[in-house]
């Protein structure tokens, strides 16, 4: 989350995970019908993805903690021997929503910010 496009990498992946058919059996993922058409492989690279971004940030770091243990859940559950589509499905959509509400307070931040800085810049004739 902390380096270029995090936020919105992730959301992005998860688009692709989430999507059913076509387009995705063309690139030659492995889903079958039994697993409700989730690239579970994908779904643990992006587990992975976000467990290392999440490390980098300093604890109390906005909601840091529920989006680690939303994670940490979702890992539990492809670790088990038959991870279902629906518990995968809930768990990344409960992340998807995390991460959705994060990028948006970060828009908000950097407009209100954006704003100071042409203001204080118009105040010093800039």
């Amino acid at each position: 989350m902390c380096r270029r496009g995090g936020f919105r990498a992730i959301v992005e992946a998860y688009r692709r995970i989430d999507k059913g058919g076509e387009e995705v059996a063309e690139q030659g993922s492995q889903r079958t019908a039994a697993d409700g058409g989730i690239d579970l492989a994908e779904v643990a690279r992006l587990v992975a993805a976000i467990e290392h971004d999440l490390a980098r940030l300093p604890p109390g770091a906005g909601n840091v903690q529920a989006l680690r243990d939303e994670v940490a859940a979702l890992k539990r559950i492809l670790d088990s021997a038959a991870p279902g589509a629906g518990p995968v499905s809930h768990r990344l959509r409960n992340i998807h929503s995390m991460l959705q509400e994060a990028l948006d307070t970060v828009v908000e931040d950097a407009i209100k910010g954006a704003d100071y800085v042409r203001r204080i810049g118009g105040m010093l004739g800039m």
